[in-house]
């Protein structure tokens, strides 16, 4: 896109802008709604280059492949599962017991 392109687009910007928000600059003012708008062009064009650029093509995604185990960190021997602690039963005094107790 060249300089006088990228003018021109700007332009166009500002007039839609303006166009939509003509209300806005009575509540405004002119300088203020003027400089908001300038601001919002600006913003809204940032991300346009000035050189010509090909359009790129999509190439297609390829499938990552799923990994498999190295003999190296498991040294060619399948690893164990450790047993899981075992947790101690809470033994509960039954409660009609407390109460015949009072």
């Amino acid at each position: 896109m060249s300089k006088n392109a990228k003018k021109v687009l700007k332009e166009e910007v500002t007039f839609q802008l303006e166009q939509a928000l003509g209300k806005l600059k009575d509540f405004l003012g002119e300088r203020k709604f003027n400089s908001r708008v300038k601001k919002a062009v600006k913003l809204l064009t940032a991300g346009i280059d000035n050189s010509d650029k090909p359009a790129r093509k999509e190439e297609p995604a390829v499938p990552p492949q799923p990994k498999k185990a190295s003999p190296r960190k498991t040294g060619g021997v399948p690893v164990k599962k450790r047993a899981a602690a075992k947790k101690k039963a809470a033994i509960k005094k039954p409660a009609v017991a407390a109460e015949e107790a009072k």
